[in-house]
Parts: structure tokens; sequence; C-alpha cells
């Protein structure tokens, strides 16, 4: 069985010098676009949990057809 090692302060800092090495000056932006993703989620869950309310529908009125004749035919 694979046991998955849980990261200790040492392991964070050191996976946190490397991410600051490899981002570099781009980490601000970064940072700001992952916030900015995080808050639009946060208010398309939001969104989402409110009840839909559905407009009224009007009612459909069929169109009016032209009276047809009744054609009767007599048997003998």
């Amino acid at each position: 069985m694979l046991a998955i090692p849980m990261l200790g302060p040492t392991e964070l800092l050191l996976t946190l010098f490397i991410a600051l090495l490899v981002f570099g000056n781009r980490l601000p932006s970064v940072m700001r676009s992952l916030g900015s993703s995080v808050n639009e989620f946060k208010k398309g869950l939001n969104d989402a949990s409110e009840a839909p309310v559905a407009a009224p529908v009007p009612p459909v009125q069929a169109p009016l057809a032209a009276p047809q004749q009744v054609v009767t035919k007599q048997l003998p």
C-alpha cells in the first residue's frame, strides 16, 4: 500500500522558494489573476444558489381558422 507523506515546514518552505524562483517577478500578477478567478467562481456559486424566477408566460392563442364546410354524401 502506498502512503502519501504529509509535507512538513521544511518541504513547504522549499516549495515556496522554488515557486518564487520559477515565477519571479510574475508572481504578483499570477496571484492577482488567481484571486479574481476565485472571486468569479464564488459569484457564480451565489448566482446559482438563488432560485431562478421564471417570467410569466402569456397564454398562446391558436389562430382562428376559416370554418370548413362539412361534405355529407348520402348513401343509396
